[in-house]
């Protein structure tokens, strides 16, 4: 089984492309460590530091039974149109 984990980029904290770059939110990582465990192949997809077009061609070429999006109840909105692009491209 194949999964693809991503985020929702926050507004606020852009800072964090620059103090952090290429580092996967904490959550993120534990929950591949634990996928992984149990034999699953994860990517980690940042949209902190990646772009949608870049999540679509990891999506395209890797082709994962399931695709996670961790969000913020802040972040919902952006959520749920982050879902609807990935919908159009894996539905």
């Amino acid at each position: 089984m194949r999964a693809v984990l991503t985020n929702v980029p926050s507004p606020r904290l852009g800072w964090l492309r620059v103090v952090f770059p290429g580092y996967p939110p904490l959550g993120m990582a534990y929950l591949a460590a634990a996928l992984e465990r149990e034999g699953v192949e994860v990517s980690i997809v940042d949209l902190e530091n990646r772009s949608r077009a870049f999540l679509r061609r990891v999506i395209g070429r890797e082709k994962p039974e399931l695709i996670g999006v961790s969000a913020t109840i802040p972040m919902l909105r952006g959520a749920l149109q982050l879902a609807e692009d990935i919908a159009r491209v894996s539905p």
